[in-house]
């Protein structure tokens, strides 16, 4: 096995479920101020730990507000060999996305998630020690992250996915995620700011009813030939603004498929709003009721 999405994949079933396709409980540090992120810190060294085992690595990000959340590469791979950019045999990047569940126990925001200044994408930009710049093969991890009476954590979905499902316009990646200008000298005293900051709003993958519940890699490469007791499950088809379409396919532990299954297309699985609005919602009104 040498992509690292496959390799990744089947440490992160085996980390947080059971041979049996239960979740399997764990803890978590408290968390000390809005950045810190103790999911994403004990992700990155269960990972490392269990990815030495391969002769592969993964390391956190230095820092909050730094994307991606995480990077899994083969360890002694020459950073600046051509052969490394968009390789996910050499190197992957991987964006943490936790989500959670309404009161009627389905996945919040199904429809579409905030993936604030960042858009994804299918690959992203990270730089080497050298400070050079490295474009590498992206992929989001989405859990549903609970927790019990007992303070002790689980995930009851999760999907490792290629990020080109989502989005594949690097271009569109590039300008937003690039130096802009702000406003500023702004209000009465000048002292004022606008950092003019982009909120983008993508598909949320576990928001569809085929997802949630499970435990899937989704890649636009076929792995088939690779990939030892995972099995295909779907083929999804996504159909872009030029009205071609990109296939992904779907793979699950063998394990967590219970029945005889065929593998089936699945066209536009993700949920997208009925309606979009070109103009932002406007702040909400204060009314006072006077008693």
């Amino acid at each position: 096995m040498r992509n690292l999405a496959a390799i990744t994949f089947k440490v992160l079933r085996d980390l947080f479920f059971d041979d049996k396709g239960d979740f399997i409980e764990f803890d978590l540090r408290a968390k000390s101020n809005t950045q810190d992120d103790p999911f994403d810190e004990y992700l990155s060294a269960a990972l490392d730990r269990e990815l030495k085992k391969f002769g592969v690595r993964c390391q956190k990000s230095s820092g909050p507000l730094i994307s991606p959340d995480l990077a899994v590469y083969k360890t002694g791979i020459d950073v600046r060999s051509p052969n490394v950019h968009n390789n996910p045999e050499a190197i992957i990047g991987i964006e943490v996305k936790k989500l959670e569940r309404g009161k009627d126990g389905k996945i919040a925001r199904g429809t579409g998630l905030d993936y604030n200044s960042t858009p994804p994408c299918g690959r992203v930009r990270i730089y080497s020690e050298y400070d050079e710049p490295l474009i590498i093969k992206s992929f989001y991890l989405f859990a549903s992250l609970g927790h019990t009476d007992k303070g002790k954590y689980f995930v009851s979905a999760m999907t490792l996915c290629d990020g080109s499902i989502i989005n594949d316009d690097f271009e569109l990646y590039s300008n937003i995620t690039g130096a802009r200008e702000k406003g500023i000298n702004l209000g009465t005293y000048g002292d004022g700011a606008n950092r003019n900051r982009p909120m983008v709003i993508f598909s949320n993958p576990l928001g569809t009813e085929l997802l949630d519940g499970k435990i899937t890699l989704i890649s636009e490469l076929d792995l088939s030939t690779e990939l030892v007791n995972i099995g295909l499950r779907w083929r999804f088809v996504r159909k872009d603004t030029e009205k071609n379409d990109h296939v992904f396919f779907v793979y699950m532990d063998r394990r967590d498929i219970k029945e005889p299954y065929d593998v089936t297309e699945v066209r536009e699985p993700f949920h997208t709003p009925k309606k979009r609005d070109i103009r932002t919602q406007g702040r909400g009104k204060f009314k006072l009721i006077v008693e």
